[in-house]
């Protein structure tokens, strides 16, 4: 009751409307947080609440009436219950003169940091606490500091750390000297003054002890544990057994009596919100305040539930008579068991005045009740079983102190960022910031945003209701605060981690945020998914910023040959489809949301907003393609950690920076390449058609390309060639950056092999078969030479006429050419052998007598012979022709045709040979050459 007399004194000094207010919530607020005097156990604590308006000030706190002994060995306690962070937060603060941190012990709640100040020179530090705010924390240290040791104890973990000394060469000894003056809850820079309200304390100490002696662990242990049986054998220095006689109380600090700071639970919060809701709005609601539907598992969370929801009566039995608030229990149909809605396990406390197990077959929920239907009896908080859809009032319960965060304010702002609930005004629950400001429900029309110290710093929540609540996204009309506009768009969120939050305040998992799915109610989630975020001043025409000064922007490009439409050797031009991607980073933009799928960061248009680089293809002999572009997409490629979350921000969007984050550029086309085929070795020919790539507008002092990769994805084998290859290389074209890609394409000469080669050579073999007619059958055999060479000549006019015209032989000219002339000459055979024939056939001449040539003797002179003859070489003595009459008889018909028959097959074996032999070996060098 000091407190709270305490209380009404301090507001009655204020304006009224405001004093009336904020003393309700005061009121509230400690009954809430307190236990009643009725309640508390043996193991009940004195404790001092501190700043109990929650106002930053620097006169609050205790400050001891005595003094400290010089000191080289002592050991610090303390429980802490902290509303609000300051900051720094100093719990114990010891000056002497001359030395305003002799000893001291501050909390800085953002870096979860416990700091100790000794002997004027901080002298160590224990960091990764789980010292939170809304939470019972407890702590012990002993110090030797002539040892420079220090042990701390602090939940289940023991510390060991050695003291580290500032002035170590300092003539002067490590020890606390006595005689100066102790503050609790604030910060002295000089003996009882220079206080700092941001360096105070607003909460509840409990519990504080001092002693020269070195407590061991076990004893800090049990401290930390509240088994404080043992310990008040000791004797301290300072304590609070008598807190009203050793201390003298400052501004708005109040002593009070708490229940077990060490019980389970302890730092369990429920708050009532007395609005008609289902129990899956109840569940929804909750969940969007970081909270559950209270679920209580003893009968004292029971009570306290029941006292909490009587407050409301007036309010919540409007739509229920019985004052109903859901509880976290519903009926399991095919289990056939109660259950715990938080973890779906059978729920081991139930308060029904009779259980009943129900033969329904649906879902059946569970509600507390604080009055009768008849208002005339409490219940005590005895459960009914309800209709999951009926409306009652919802209690929502919060296991942690996590706060609701505000998103949307900018950097420069007075309001609080995190914001926790706690205590009632006009029967609604008041949003207490963590430092100094606070959302509550004002003249029951507005949720008011404002400094607690400043109220002339303020928001009205333009689109308030009577059942709304600031959680979620809502307008605000500012007043006094340093944020730009007056109109300003803020985000009241429970959602933490890798969560969105939806316009209603739900969470959801950041990866369904612009996954082009619906995952918020109001479809919020989908709204302002723009990927590219541009940064201001950004210039189009400039290429990205270098490096540094000798390293240039990189384009890294991939391609991908998708198709060869056509390839037409009479017009050298071959038609490709053509899949270019492009690769670049650029410092100077942002992306938003990236997803690991990069078919979710599309960019629409990026060619009209960003820079990038446009290439240039060109053909052979530097001669210009023709393009067709039918496909064109551009996306943020995820390659690194986000950066860190930016509340002033209204929405929970991540943020990758374009300097390690690329963005590529996706370009399908079908282009016009001209190719310069060289068919001298066709149809045994291997052609190479180059297509190069540069960057048109920039030297590659500014910007260098690089070829990733290189594939040819579409059909290799085409009609008359197939793609063997596809080889690149690095080039510079007219000092700009290139890439040189070469096709290599390989006929497919099969077609000309049954087509051409075999057709002909049977031919030629048809023709050297008439050597075989009979001698005298000179009609049939010319029939059918002549006629296998028309064949051979009608074949290559056909076969030469589908090919280009060039100036030069191609390999299968040669061969037709072989062919026919091969033909030609066994048609001459046939008639020279017929001529001889039909000579054979006429009278005989005067014969001679037969000698043998150059065989002459000595009676036998030059002059004996027929006039024009002369005698022969013995080497000729068995040709087919001999001497007849004064003349010769040559080419005798019998031995010309088996001359024949021998000699051609030799001949053209011998050219066959040669011809594939040359072709082997020249299909073996292009293997070589381009590694097919």
């Amino acid at each position: 009751m000091q407190g709270t007399l305490t209380s009404l004194r301090f507001y009655r000094s204020q304006h009224p409307a405001m004093a009336a207010a904020r003393a309700a919530w005061c009121l509230v607020a400690i009954q809430a947080l307190m236990v009643d005097h009725a309640a508390a156990s043996q193991s009940g604590s004195s404790a001092v609440h501190l700043q109990q308006d929650g106002v930053a000030r620097a006169d609050s706190g205790l400050t001891w009436r005595h003094t400290l002994p010089s000191l080289t060995t002592y050991t610090f306690c303390v429980k802490l219950f902290s509303f609000r962070r300051r900051y720094v937060d100093y719990m114990f603060s010891y000056a002497t003169e001359g030395y305003d941190n002799e000893l001291a012990f501050h909390l800085k709640y953002s870096e979860g940091e416990l700091r100790m100040a000794c002997c004027s020179r901080r002298v160590f530090h224990i960091e990764q606490m789980e010292a939170r705010l809304l939470s019972w924390f407890s702590f012990c240290v002993a110090v030797d500091l002539s040892t420079y040791a220090a042990s701390f104890v602090f939940g289940n973990t023991v510390k060991n750390v050695t003291l580290f000394d500032s002035l170590q060469n300092s003539s002067r000894p490590l020890e606390v000297v006595g005689g100066g003056t102790v503050i609790v809850g604030q910060d002295q820079d000089e003996q009882l003054g220079g206080t700092d309200k941001d360096q105070s304390f607003n909460g509840f100490i409990v519990d504080m002890l001092l002693t020269q002696s070195l407590l061991t662990v076990r004893d800090m242990t049990d401290y930390v544990s509240c088994n404080m049986d043992r310990l008040r054998t000791f004797t301290y220095i300072l304590d609070f057994k008598n807190i009203t006689e050793d201390f003298i109380l400052g501004a708005e600090t109040v002593v009070a009596e708490v229940g077990d700071v060490c019980r389970p639970g302890r730092d369990k919060r429920l708050s009532v919100f007395p609005e008609a809701r289902t129990n899956a709005e109840a569940n929804h609601f909750c969940s969007t305040l970081n909270g559950y539907i209270v679920t209580p598992l003893s009968d004292e969370e029971n009570m306290s539930l029941f006292n909490e929801g009587s407050q409301f009566r007036d309010k919540c039995t409007e739509f229920d008579k019985k004052n109903a608030m859901w509880v976290g229990v519903f009926w399991d149909p095919s289990a056939r068991l109660w259950k715990n809605q938080i973890t779906s396990e059978e729920a081991k406390f139930k308060n029904f005045e009779v259980e009943i197990m129900p033969s329904s077959n649906e879902r059946l929920c569970v509600s507390a009740a604080t009055v009768s239907e008849s208002a005339s009896t409490t219940l005590q908080g005895v459960w009914d079983i309800e209709s999951c859809q009926r409306e009652v009032c919802t209690a929502c319960q919060f296991e942690r102190s996590l706060p609701l965060k505000i998103r949307g304010l900018c950097a420069e702002s007075h309001f609080d960022r995190s914001y926790y609930i706690y205590g009632t005004l006009s029967f609604r629950p008041v949003f207490n910031g963590a430092r100094l400001s606070r959302i509550e429900w004002r003249d029951n029309s507005t949720w008011v945003l404002y400094q607690m110290d400043n109220p002339f710093i303020r928001a009205h929540m333009l689109d308030s209701t009577d059942t709304g609540y600031p959680v979620g996204v809502h307008d605000y009309e500012v007043i006094g605060d340093k944020c730009p506009g007056k109109v300003q768009r803020l985000k009241l969120t429970s959602c933490r981690g890798n969560t969105f939050t939806c316009g209603d305040g739900e969470c959801i998992d950041i990866s369904r945020r612009c996954n082009l799915e619906l995952d918020c109610d109001d479809h919020s989630d989908e709204l302002n998914c723009d990927t590219l975020i541009i940064q201001p001043g950004y210039e189009k025409r400039l290429p990205p910023p270098k490096i540094d000064s000798n390293t240039p922007a990189g384009v890294a490009i991939d391609c991908d040959i998708l198709l060869i439409r056509k390839l037409d050797l009479l017009s050298a031009q071959l038609i490709l489809d053509v899949a270019i991607k492009r690769t670049w980073y650029d410092s100077r933009i942002h992306f938003k949301n990236l997803h690991s799928d990069h078919n979710l960061n599309q960019i629409s248009d990026p060619m009209e907003i960003v820079w990038y680089p446009d290439l240039t293809v060109v053909g052979s002999d530097n001669s210009h393609v023709m393009s067709t572009f039918y496909v064109t997409k551009a996306w943020g490629q995820r390659s690194s950690k986000p950066l860190p979350d930016d509340d002033t921000l209204i929405d929970e969007d991540v943020f990758f920076p374009g300097s390690s984050n690329p963005l590529v550029l996706h370009r399908e086309f079908t282009t016009t390449l001209m190719c310069t085929f060289d068919l001298t070795l066709y149809p045994f020919d291997t052609q190479s058609c180059p297509m190069l790539l540069y960057v048109a507008d920039y030297t590659f002092q500014y910007v260098s390309t690089s070829l990733q990769n290189v594939t040819f994805s579409g059909t290799r084998r085409l009609l008359e060639y197939r793609v063997t290859s596809v080889i690149h290389r690095s080039f510079l074209h007219e000092n700009k950056s290139g890439q040189h890609i070469e096709i290599v394409i390989t006929n497919l000469y099969g077609y000309y092999i049954s087509g051409a080669y075999v057709p002909t050579m049977l031919l030629v073999i048809i023709s050297y078969l008439t050597f075989f007619f009979d001698l005298s059958d000179f009609t049939n055999r010319i029939m059918v030479s002549l006629t296998s060479l028309l064949v051979l000549a009608s074949l290559f006019s056909q076969i030469a006429s589908g090919l280009p015209k060039t100036a030069y032989m191609k390999l299968i000219d040669v061969w037709f050419i072989f062919c026919i002339l091969a033909d030609f000459v066994m048609v001459f055979v046939l008639v020279v052998i017929n001529s001889c024939m039909l000579k054979k056939e006429e009278p005989s001449p005067p014969s001679f007598h037969r000698v043998r040539p150059f065989s002459v003797t000595a009676s036998t002179s030059l002059a004996s012979y027929p006039s024009g003859l002369k005698p022969r070489s013995r080497l000729f003595h068995k040709l087919p022709f001999k001497e007849k009459g004064t003349g010769w008889q040559v080419l005798d018909p019998r031995r010309c045709n088996t001359m024949a028959q021998v000699s051609l097959p030799i001949l053209l074996s011998l050219f066959v040979l040669i011809y594939f032999g040359s072709v082997a070996y020249y299909m073996e060098r292009v293997e070589a050459e381009f590694g097919v």
